[in-house]
């Protein structure tokens, strides 16, 4: 296509660039022309579209660098700008609620408990060493036998997650309480009455048969010593 001879300089200088603008986009591919030619405010067919000049001129003006948001796509971009700022957090805002949140794995989420059910421990055991001096000499109530510590039992409980802390357990009963909880007891490794604190260090949790082993059985001497350090590194454990 040939081009009409403009006198004016500006005027060439506006073609030019008008020119050069329309090749640009349909090199990226986002205006298909390939040539225009400037006859005021006529044009004829191009190779591939028809574009005027004063349609290119107006696309030049509302779009002075060519580019317009992808995502409302409207013009108005400020320089070194891909989308305007309302779109971007808008775009934000959508991949957000598009991302699947998976659940985390079974590692984490035991990791995670144990992590709180030392937490736990430490916080119980605090208070019932604070509070085991001062409890050595009350009795219960209608009773001989020496008042307990609430908190180092709560301690004993969490320690264990619900399984009897004997190693040699045949098996706990698979029923459990009205509260969900597993059917266990915290015994004393070395029994109050014999000078043993009522701390968790000195205390176990026994489903009720690893119970009456312990206290009745053949065995109970071995199995008192066993549970006693077993006690011991689990305490320290946590």
């Amino acid at each position: 296509m040939a081009q009409k001879d403009l006198t004016n300089p500006e005027e060439k200088e506006k073609a030019a660039l008008l020119v050069l603008r329309a090749e640009q986009k349909a090199f990226s591919g986002s205006l298909l022309v390939t040539s225009v030619e400037i006859t005021g405010e006529r044009t004829t067919p191009a190779a591939v579209g028809v574009v005027s000049a004063s349609t290119a001129k107006n696309h030049l003006l509302n779009h002075p660098d060519g580019r317009v948001c992808p995502v409302c796509g409207q013009d108005g971009l400020q320089p070194g700008q891909f989308r305007h700022r309302k779109c971007e957090a808008g775009k934000l805002v959508q991949v957000e609620e598009t991302l699947e949140v998976l659940p985390p794995s079974p590692a984490v989420v035991h990791e995670q408990r144990h992590r709180d059910s030392r937490s736990e421990y430490r916080r119980l055991v605090a208070i019932a060493e604070q509070r085991e001096p001062t409890m050595r000499g009350i009795r219960r109530k209608s009773s001989s036998k020496r008042a307990r510590i609430e908190q180092s039992r709560d301690a004993v409980l969490v320690r264990c997650g619900g399984l009897c802390e004997n190693p040699g357990c045949a098996g706990q009963p698979a029923d459990v309480k009205d509260d969900g909880s597993a059917i266990l007891e915290v015994d004393h490794v070395h029994a109050l009455e014999d000078g043993g604190p009522d701390l968790p260090w000195n205390m176990v949790a026994l489903c009720p048969n690893c119970h009456r082993v312990k206290t009745y059985g053949r065995t109970r001497k071995e199995l008192t010593r066993v549970l006693g350090e077993l006690a011991r590194q689990k305490h320290a454990a946590f």
